[in-house]
């Protein structure tokens, strides 16, 4: 991704992974927001992070990763502070920005820790091919496509309810009553995610492990599932989610 890209008002997390004096540290994180920036210089003035309703004043010098939210994704760059100051009542700091941005892999999503319900169900392989022969309207005539219709509607579904252990913008790992086997496909309905239509989007994941839980009385297991196939608007969404509930973590 090109700097030219940026837009003000970008969210931005902050890692920190080095002092002034270059010495590793223990990892820090803050969220940002993108406020101006200049790109011959490749220096963005950032909003001052907040924690508890208290402002954290960065140490010039410090060396940061910085994943910039876009709507075309997941960014990341290396970032130093050289400049803290006040504009206009807001305590803002500039950076300099390194390298090239590079955009996240789904593996290096950040994982929300929470603790909700979701709907969840196996996806069968004539569920699946039904489903490709409507999206992509492969009919002879109507009275073909009605068929088609009438059999994937027929289809018997039976969701099961569950608990989310973290949720990310490529994956989520949850607790399930259910076993699925490494591969497999599942949906799985996640109650603050809808479609164009206003309904609960239904998500398609690939289940990545399925481990055996024996940490309570109840027969689980602990399910990791890589999302596949998510629409842009619907990931930007839930990576937005993640980031609100981050902040407001934060300042509580």
């Amino acid at each position: 991704m090109d700097f030219k890209e940026l837009k003000i008002g970008n969210k931005i997390n902050m890692l920190r992974v080095k002092d002034s004096a270059g010495n590793k540290t223990k990892p820090r994180q803050y969220l940002s927001q993108l406020l101006d920036f200049d790109i011959k210089n490749k220096v963005a003035k950032l909003s001052m992070p907040i924690e508890k309703n208290v402002i954290v004043p960065l140490e010039i010098g410090d060396i940061y990763r910085i994943v910039i939210y876009t709507s075309n994704g997941l960014f990341q760059c290396t970032s130093k502070i050289i400049k803290r100051y006040k504009e206009s009542n807001l305590y803002v700091i500039d950076v300099q920005l390194s390298g090239k941005l590079e955009k996240l892999q789904r593996r290096q999503y950040f994982r929300l820790l929470c603790d909700f319900e979701v709907l969840h169900r196996i996806e069968t392989s004539e569920e699946y091919e039904l489903k490709q022969l409507i999206d992509n309207n492969r009919f002879t005539d109507e009275e073909e496509k009605q068929t088609v219709i009438d059999k994937y509607n027929s289809i018997k579904i039976e969701w099961v309810k569950d608990s989310v252990v973290d949720i990310s913008g490529g994956g989520i790992r949850f607790k399930s009553r259910v076993d699925y086997e490494p591969e497999s496909i599942i949906i799985i309905k996640i109650p603050f995610l809808y479609d164009v239509d206003g309904n609960i989007a239904q998500v398609r994941a690939r289940v990545i492990r399925s481990t055996k839980d024996f940490s309570g009385t109840i027969s689980q297991y602990d399910i990791r599932a890589e999302f596949i196939s998510l629409n842009s608007k619907i990931r930007e969404r839930l990576v937005r989610y993640i980031f609100e509930e981050q902040r407001k973590r934060i300042k509580h």
